[in-house]
Order: structure tokens, then sequence, then C-alpha cells
């Protein structure tokens, strides 16, 4: 079956939440038909880390179980979404988890279990549960029958607040990058297009971890789109060898990476390569504005 991840959002999700205050975490208790099935199939590992955080963090009532409910009736909408029973939803504070084991051939045929698999990744139902403030990190599917078609269905959707003040790019904009420093606060003071920034980050984000240059180690990538615009950053390893540096200013200018942004809909508003401070790190900055927006 089909596996979308979604690497970056899930990674910045995490790091930005693990200071959480364990006073009134919910404290659930691991689902090990869940865990099992993750070993196989999740290589980053984003699964079993939003697995554990949605049962760490504090539990924001009721905002928690009204986002339960919402969540649990519009997946219900799916036909056959609850032919083994009610779809298994968890929400904290700032995560929810929805989970559901999918019929075998057995009980749906082939049009149908496809339907359903279809529906499950669909960009309506993302527009609807977007409308609650939610943005998906990624459907994840896995057999787990020993009839055809037997599976899990997993997937993880975060409580979208506005991005906040960034230190480090607002160091790097200096009184001189107007036009950057104009689209800094832009992304943080406008509305957000739930559907077309979910996708659109989705998107970006695939992208960038294609490159090689992005492809392995800590480059502390973040995507963040709003309603017209997208903000997007990036790094070096540490102290990364010039040849990788190198690659790095490389991949982020080729006419594919600028034929695959395009193709979301997405045109370079400006675009900046730097250094910290210190040196230790290369950095690339760059808004994106949406086509027409």
């Amino acid at each position: 079956m089909p596996l979308i991840l979604i690497g970056g959002l899930a990674a910045a999700l995490i790091a930005a939440q693990v200071k959480q205050s364990a006073a009134g975490a919910t404290h659930v208790a691991p689902d090990a038909v869940i865990l099992a099935q993750l070993v196989p199939f999740d290589v980053q590992a984003q699964t079993a880390e939003l697995h554990a955080l949605v049962r760490r963090e504090a539990r924001d009532e009721p905002w928690a179980g009204d986002t339960e409910a919402a969540l649990r009736g519009r997946y219900s909408e799916i036909p056959h979404m609850n032919d083994t029973g009610e779809v298994r939803v968890l929400c904290a504070t700032t995560l929810c988890e929805v989970v559901q084991s999918l019929p075998g051939l057995d009980k749906v045929n082939r049009s149908e279990r496809g339907a359903l698999d279809l529906a499950l990744q669909s960009d309506p139902l993302r527009s609807d549960i977007g409308k609650l403030g939610l943005t998906e990190h990624g459907a994840r599917f896995s057999s787990n029958g020993s009839k055809p078609g037997q599976g899990l269905f997993i997937t993880y959707w975060s409580r979208w607040r506005q991005p906040k003040p960034d230190a480090l790019l607002d160091g790097k904009l200096g009184e001189d990058d107007r036009g950057q420093r104009r689209f800094y606060k832009q992304v943080r003071a406008e509305t957000r297009d739930q559907a077309w920034a979910g996708r659109t980050e989705r998107g970006l984000t695939a992208i960038l971890q294609s490159l090689p240059a992005l492809s392995r180690g800590d480059h502390r990538l973040r995507v963040s789109c709003a309603t017209t615009l997208c903000e997007i950053s990036a790094m070096t390893a540490p102290h990364a060898p010039q040849p990788q540096i190198e690659g790095f200013y490389r991949d982020l200018q080729t006419w594919t990476y600028c034929q695959a942004t395009e193709k979301l809909g997405l045109k370079a508003a400006t675009v900046q390569f730097g250094s910290l401070p210190d040196k230790s790190r290369s950095i690339y900055i760059a808004y994106y504005s949406r086509n027409g927006g």
C-alpha cells in the first residue's frame, strides 16, 4: 500500500514541543498494535515520536474532547471506515492521533477498498479537517492482517498556531533587507488558508528532503505557509566540509528545484544565502508567493 510521510514538519513540531510540562499530562499508555506496525515502514521514526508525544503532553479540555468528536465524525462519513469498529481518536493539547483497522477484501471489494484508501488521502478530507484548525502530518498505511487487504491506517493532526518570531531568521535579516523583513512579518500576520497551506507545506517539505544536500543530518528545515506566502529556511549540518556546503548552495539553485516549486503554484519572491555569526553553518532563507496571490 502507499506510504506518505511528512518529515520536516513532524520533526519541527516535536522539537518545538519537547519542552512541554509533564504537569497534567495525558499519560495514555503506548498502543502495542500501533507500535508493532511502525518498525517495518516508518524509517524516519517520526510516527513513533508523534505516538509518544500525544500520550505525553497535557490535555487541553474542552478542546481535546470537542476535536476528538469532530474528527471521529468526519472520518465516519467515509464509506466503510467503520466496518471494523469506531475509528479511534486521541487528542491532547497540540496533537491528535487517528487510528483505524481497515477492512480486508473479505468484507469489501477491491473498488470499495480503493475508494476508501483514496478518501483517506483526499483534499476534501484535509480541507474539512483544516477548518478545525488542524494540519496533517501524513497518512500511513500498513498491512497487519492475515487476510488480503487488511491493514492499519494511522495519521496525526497538529493544532495550527500562528508562526512565532524566529530569532535566528530575525537576526539574519538586516535593516537593509527590507523585502525579506516585510515578508517575514507578513507570513506571521496573515490568516492561514488551511487547505492550501497544508498541501503546499507538504509539497515543499517533500521537495527539499529530496535534495541530496538536505536528505541527511540536522538541517533545521522549516516550512511555513499562510494564505499568499510561504517561508522556507534551512541550514547546512554544523561544521560541514566545503564540498557539502557547495552542494547546499548548488542544490537550492537548480532548475529542477525551481521547476518543482513552480508546479506547486509558487513564485520566488526573495532568496538569501548566508552563514551564522560563528560561521559554523550556512543558511538559506526564501519566501515564495502564491501565484495569483
